[in-house]
């Protein structure tokens, strides 16, 4: 024990060492945000990332801040942002639910990748998680629905689940016909899913 409660103060003296840097992303693992976060210290972990321009559209600052609200146990932060996470770097999903997730999460993202197991999709299919979750399990629309948009069909998808899972609930499901024609021609296995729900 006390062997590894001397590597965390190493840890956090290296990233205090490193303090200042600017972000660079071919050494992304030198910067004061990651070492603080190897140390376990969230604190000065946050406001690193948080002094990063632009950082929740860079994939290693956007996992750093997901990895720390998933260890602060904060669903109001973490859901949003590994839905970004999952737009924007989907790679990045599995190993840091892996080291980072609450049980609860975890077992919805095994639960994700049994069923998207030998589906033939372009791209990763890890960017399509926050769909599913929307479909899946729409109690999570509060959370979700903060994420900041990306471009991509995935993302637009899970924007449009957003819409029609509101115009549901605001009773409006006759003037979404456009929205629902939208993510048919979107994402057809997604928009199959969310029909037979209905």
């Amino acid at each position: 024990m006390q062997r590894c409660a001397g590597s965390r103060r190493s840890g956090g003296e290296l990233a205090r060492a490193a303090a200042g840097q600017a972000f660079n992303r071919d050494e992304a693992n030198a910067h004061t945000a990651g070492l603080f976060l190897r140390a376990g210290e969230l604190a000065p972990a946050r406001a690193s990332v948080e002094a990063i321009p632009s950082w929740r559209r860079i994939p290693e600052p956007l996992a750093w801040m997901a990895e720390i609200t998933l260890r602060q146990n904060l669903p109001d932060d973490y859901w949003p942002l590994t839905a970004e996470l999952a737009w924007i770097a989907p790679a990045l999903l599995a190993p840091l639910f892996a080291q980072a997730a609450p049980a609860s999460v975890l077992r919805l993202y095994r639960e994700f990748c049994a069923e998207a197991e030998g589906q033939d999709d372009e791209g990763d299919t890890g960017s399509w998680f926050p769909a599913w979750l929307l479909v899946e399990h729409p109690d999570l629309l509060p959370f979700l629905r903060t994420a900041h948009a990306h471009d991509s069909r995935p993302a637009r998808s899970a924007a449009l689940l957003i819409d029609l899972l509101i115009g549901e609930r605001q009773g409006l499901t006759q003037t979404m016909v456009g929205k629902r024609q939208q993510l048919r021609e979107l994402a057809p296995a997604i928009f199959a899913r969310y029909m037979a729900l209905r």
